[in-house]
């Protein structure tokens, strides 16, 4: 299985959602690839898709997803 992490990106986790969050329009590095794997490499079902973002806006990705968090749970 080809690793599609670039290099000066981190890997963020597997999505079942082909487009980005809104909330994470705003970031210009991140993107969803193609084929996701699970822990031991081999391909999940393709409904699953691999999510990056660039180490430059990890930090603003981290802030939202918290915000997202927080939302879902009330505080």
């Amino acid at each position: 299985m080809k690793n599609e992490k670039r290099q000066n990106e981190v890997f963020l986790g597997n999505t079942d959602k082909a487009e980005i969050p809104a909330e994470f329009a705003g970031l210009s590095t991140y993107r969803i690839g193609t084929q996701a794997s699970d822990i031991d490499g081999k391909p999940l079902p393709l409904t699953y898709r691999p999510t990056f973002v660039g180490r430059s806006e990890a930090a603003a990705h981290d802030k939202i997803a918290m915000k997202r968090f927080r939302g879902i749970r009330g505080y």
